[in-house]
C-alpha cells in the first residue's frame, strides 16, 4: 500500500498529504472497492457476514485470495471470470441483481493488468487543503460521495449496522442522530467509517460538514 508520508503544507495552505493521483492508473480503495462493496460485498452474497463458496469481497486481502486475483492477468483471475461470463449460473452478481457496467467491468480489468496493487492517492493533492465548500448540494456533490463510498454497505439489501444512506430520508436520518459526520470525521468512540477503509479526504469531508451546517437540504 502506498504510505503517506507527506502533510499538509501550513504555509502555503497546499494539500500535500500521500501520493498525487495519477489518471493513468486505477486505485484499489478510490476505483475497485466501491464497485465490489456496492455490487458484491452484500448480505447473502460475498460480505456481512455472509460469504457464499467462501468468497469474501470486504477488503483487499480477502478479495485478492478468496477472488483467485493474479496480479497481472484478469483471464486467470476469478473475480474477472465470474464479472464477465456468459453462463447464467455462474456470472456475477446473479441475475436477479444489476450486471456490472461495461466502465466498471473495464475499471476492474485495468485494476488487475496493473498489478492488482492495494494502492492509495490523494484525489486534491496540490489543491488548497481548505478546498472550496461554496455551492455544496445534496444532489450534486454529498449524494455522489455517499453513493461512491458509502452505499455498498448501507442499503436496502445490505444494511450494515442497521444503518442505511441510500436516500435522502435515511442519510439525514444519520445526520440527526450526529453518527454520520462523527464516523466519517473518525471522532472517538465512534465506528471509523468507510469500514476497513481509508479515511475519506479533507475536502470531502469538508463539503459535507459545509452541508450540513447549512441545514442538511435536499437540494
Amino acid at each position: 500500500m502506498s504510505k503517506d508520508t507527506t502533510s499538509i503544507n501550513t504555509n502555503s495552505g497546499i494539500d500535500l498529504t500521500g501520493v498525487r493521483c495519477n489518471s493513468n492508473k486505477v486505485y484499489f480503495e478510490m476505483d475497485v472497492l466501491p464497485i465490489l462493496r456496492q455490487n458484491c460485498a452484500i448480505s447473502g452474497c460475498h460480505g456481512a457476514g455472509t460469504y457464499e463458496e467462501g468468497v469474501n469481497m470486504e477488503n483487499y486481502q480477502k478479495i485478492i485470495s478468496t477472488g483467485k486475483v493474479k496480479a497481472g492477468n484478469p483471464g486467470e483471475s476469478e473475480l474477472y471470470e465470474v464479472i464477465t461470463t456468459s453462463k447464467q449460473n455462474d456470472v456475477m452478481p446473479p441475475p436477479s441483481m444489476a450486471k456490472l457496467t461495461t466502465a466498471q467491468i473495464a475499471t476492474i480489468s485495468k485494476w488487475i493488468q496493473q498489478g492488482a496493487k492495494n494502492e492509495t492517492c490523494n484525489p486534491n493533492y496540490g489543491l488548497p487543503a481548505a478546498c472550496s465548500t461554496e455551492g455544496v448540494t445534496y444532489s450534486g456533490v454529498v449524494k455522489k460521495i455517499i453513493d461512491k463510498q458509502c452505499i455498498g454497505c448501507h442499503k436496502s439489501t445490505n444494511i450494515s449496522g442497521g444503518v442505511r444512506l441510500d436516500n435522502y430520508d435515511y442519510l439525514l436520518a444519520s445526520v440527526n442522530k450526529g453518527d454520520f459526520l462523527a464516523s466519517i470525521q473518525w471522532a472517538q468512540g465512534y465506528v471509523k467509517m468507510p469500514y476497513n477503509g481509508s479515511k475519506l479526504d479533507t475536502c470531502s469531508i469538508n463539503k459535507i460538514k459545509k452541508w450540513i451546517d447549512e441545514g442538511a437540504k435536499n437540494n
